[in-house]
């Protein structure tokens, strides 16, 4: 319960900058990864375990940043990886699918109003908060 407390909160904090400045607020993201570190080491072995292979795609969404030369910002990468620590891997996976199909709507809706195009960057954190809500909420 804590965990989903401090994930909701570092996310919904981290969703409203990205909104407004288009950046990933690295304080709260510090901050969010200490409190999901001391709250898996406090888990023991088993949260540890946890904890590790929750890191797995947050890794790999650090090795697409790079590759794409940041078309998934670092800071969203960043932001997954604390995510997946906090989560763990299943959890975290089905928080992704949820948040790109949110973002993929929301890319078509752009489209289709004319306000966008194909290139057009738009925040993804927004899309992770609500993914993880529903998560929360539903599972």
């Amino acid at each position: 319960m804590f965990q989903n407390i401090v994930t909701v909160t570092a996310l919904g904090i981290c969703s409203y900058v990205d909104l407004r400045y288009r950046k990933v607020e690295k304080r709260v993201a510090g901050v969010y990864a200490a409190a999901v570190f001391a709250g898996r080491l406090a888990e023991g072995g088993a949260g540890m375990t946890a904890l590790f292979t929750g890191l797995v795609p947050g890794i790999l969404f650090l090795f697409l940043s790079f590759v794409t030369r940041q078309g998934i910002g670092y800071g969203d990468s960043i932001l997954i990886l604390i995510l997946g620590a906090s989560v763990g891997i299943e959890t975290e996976l089905e928080i992704l699918l949820l948040a790109f199909a949110f973002s993929g709507i929301w890319a078509v809706v752009l489209l289709f109003r004319k306000r966008g195009n194909v290139r057009q960057e738009f925040p993804f954190v927004p899309f992770l908060l609500a993914g993880t809500v529903l998560e929360i909420l539903f599972v």
